[in-house]
């Protein structure tokens, strides 16, 4: 009789890192894996079209599925079982929208799916292939027709798919509207909880200068500032003279290492001036600038919190940035080199207070600036950072996941002294 292509055995165990491929040319699922379930309401992405014929199948609702065959170590003896996710271990958070996409996405669904949490993705047109998308339990385009920018930054879009999956929460990872207060309150109007502080605090500290005063409020040690700069060229001669040169610009609604400016001489402050208002306003909406004194030679240290909305703030030691490259950070190092024990307590000490003091909750970073023994603090992020991973190394606590438990409304499960 005539031969036939057999499809590719399935593979008798499931060894660390691996993917099996049932069927040529398709992508795997977690059906290769599990056996089939009931077929899901519609309205969220089931299976998507590779091409003619090749279709990837659909993945389970249960909590953690989408994540199965990409968790190491995870103890599966053959394909024929099953993995079993963790029971949900908060009342108050059972389903999570992550609002970002790439590396953080996937590393927020990380740890919600060990928190026993069912993830919903969102991906734009030019995602639809990305690898956050499969790995959550659902996942829904957003943006419909916008360019992959502006389609992570559609919160109407945002939120209708949050309403749309019934999410209890939405975490925005970092970038993007992670420090948007308008999506913060945008959430709390449709009754979804935010992972991160509140739209208030959010406004207070996403402002530079308003960040500052508050510092100052709360007793953090700060930088030789002026507030917003006046439109009056003598009155911001007057400012930069009781500042001193060498004096930094600064975008008021800055970050990322754009809108700043070096000033040596009062010469070259009106141009200086003029060029960083016109970057502030092409790259984030404001025009708004400030000075503060510019230090020679310092370290960039910042000191990583955990805080919640019962008045409890604790510091996970710092890192040391101070390897950049256009303000950008190449490097992060922790525990800081030269810093003493009585240094990071005193420092982290009073960034904890200010975090009572202000009502903040979640996880965030105090950045500052380091000189002759002294710490002068730049900006709050009220965000998980990119560089999270190498306090959760030293310290063995996972970040994200206390995000989330402080988000369900739980208390801080670690004190200072621990």
């Amino acid at each position: 009789p005539r031969r036939t292509r057999r499809p590719h055995a399935r593979p008798s165990s499931f060894p660390q890192g691996t993917t099996a491929t049932v069927r040529d040319r398709r992508l795997p699922s977690h059906r290769d894996f599990a056996a089939p379930r009931k077929k899901p309401s519609s309205g969220c992405d089931r299976s998507i079209t590779i091409g003619p014929g090749e279709t990837c199948a659909s993945r389970s609702t249960r909590p953690g599925a989408g994540l199965r065959r990409y968790r190491a170590g995870a103890g599966v003896d053959s394909l024929s079982k099953t993995l079993r996710p963790p029971k949900p271990t908060m009342s108050a958070i059972k389903s999570l929208l992550v609002a970002n996409r790439s590396e953080i996405a996937i590393r927020v669904m990380r740890a919600a799916a060990e928190l026993g949490i069912r993830t919903v993705s969102i991906y734009s047109a030019e995602d639809r292939f990305a690898l956050h998308r499969f790995k959550a339990d659902e996942s829904y385009r957003v943006g419909e027709g916008k360019k992959p920018l502006q389609a992570y930054l559609d919160i109407p879009d945002i939120i209708r798919i949050a309403k749309q999956a019934k999410v209890d929460a939405i975490h925005p990872g970092y970038g993007f509207l992670s420090e948007n207060p308008d999506f913060a309150r945008a959430c709390a109007e449709a009754g979804i909880r935010f992972v991160g502080p509140t739209p208030e605090v959010m406004t207070t500290l996403g402002n530079k200068v308003a960040a500052r005063n508050a510092a100052v409020a709360a007793g953090v040690p700060v930088m030789p500032a002026t507030g917003r700069l006046p439109r009056d060229l003598a009155e911001a001669k007057k400012l930069a003279a009781e500042v001193g040169y060498p004096l930094m610009l600064k975008a008021s609604w800055g970050g990322g290492g754009r809108g700043m400016r070096v000033v040596h001489t009062e010469a070259a402050l009106l141009n200086a001036v003029q060029m960083t208002k016109a970057e502030a306003a092409a790259a984030f909406g404001n025009p708004a600038v400030y000075m503060e004194k510019f230090l020679q030679n310092p370290r960039h240290i910042e000191i990583q919190i955990l805080a919640d909305e019962y008045g409890n703030a604790i510091y996970l030691g710092e890192r040391d940035c101070s390897m950049q490259r256009r303000h950008q950070k190449i490097i992060e190092e922790a525990p800081a080199p030269g810093i003493t024990d009585k240094q990071r307590k005193h420092i982290g000490e009073a960034c904890a207070a200010a975090c009572r003091k202000i009502g903040y909750r979640g996880a965030g970073t105090f950045e500052f600036l380091f000189e002759n023994n002294e710490f002068y603090f730049i900006e709050m992020n009220t965000r998980v950072q990119v560089e999270h991973p190498v306090t959760e190394l030293i310290t063995g606590i996972d970040i994200v996941q206390e995000q989330i438990r402080v988000a369900a409304g739980e208390k801080l499960r670690y004190t200072q002294k621990q």
